[in-house]
């Protein structure tokens, strides 16, 4: 019986460290750990409010970046998208996560859909603006433009740091940028602390 992988990597060097000198110790401190970090995954995800994760590697540490659509596609990989921005409590909140990692800008769920997508959307009831643009995952009641943005430059959305400070702009949709994906919380995997394997299982 050893450790997990994503357990070693979840709860960092101070668990592998002496492991075989402290291993019973080592699976309490996972289970500990796993028990304390159900729904959003830490040292992975951000948690916000409770209602949402917030992918960190994405503008963490590795530095992923990606035009829009391998952007996108990564995130549904993880069982997310890319993020929706739905008032202005969420804008603050990207824009706080954002920060640290002083990007000029940030790819969020935002694009412009062409004709076709506008007639699909609105037969389906989906909240459109008239200029085309919506979320990935839903239309939009609370926009946040640079002004005098969109400009027409390109048909997927960024969130300024540095250029465009908590506020949109459109950008070719092949620019390379850092993003934001979002998922909701898992709740699926149930923590025994009598049981440090099941315990210490995180998931995919």
């Amino acid at each position: 019986m050893g450790l997990r992988e994503d357990c070693r990597e979840q709860h960092g060097k101070d668990i592998i460290e002496n492991v075989l000198a402290y291993r019973v110790g080592a699976f309490y401190q996972c289970c500990e750990f796993c028990k304390e970090t159900d729904g959003c995954k830490a040292y992975t995800w951000y948690e916000y409010d409770g209602g949402m994760c917030y992918l960190k590697y994405a503008i963490g540490p590795i530095g992923t970046k990606a035009n829009w659509t391998t952007a996108s596609n990564y995130c549904k990989e993880l069982g997310s998208i890319l993020t929706s921005i739905s008032d202005k409590h969420d804008n603050d909140f990207i824009t706080n996560i954002s920060e640290p990692y002083k990007e000029s800008q940030v790819w969020i769920g935002l694009y412009k859909l062409n004709s076709e997508q506008i007639r699909e959307a609105k037969q389906s009831n989906k909240d459109v603006h008239d200029d085309g643009w919506a979320f990935i995952d839903s239309g939009w009641s609370y926009r946040n433009w640079h002004i005098g943005e969109p400009s027409g430059d390109g048909d997927c959305g960024t969130i300024g740091w540095s250029d465009y400070k908590d506020q949109w702009n459109d950008a070719p949709c092949d620019g390379i940028y850092t993003f934001i994906c979002q998922k909701t919380p898992d709740l699926s995997h149930e923590r025994d602390m009598l049981n440090p394997g099941a315990c210490c299982d995180l998931g995919d």
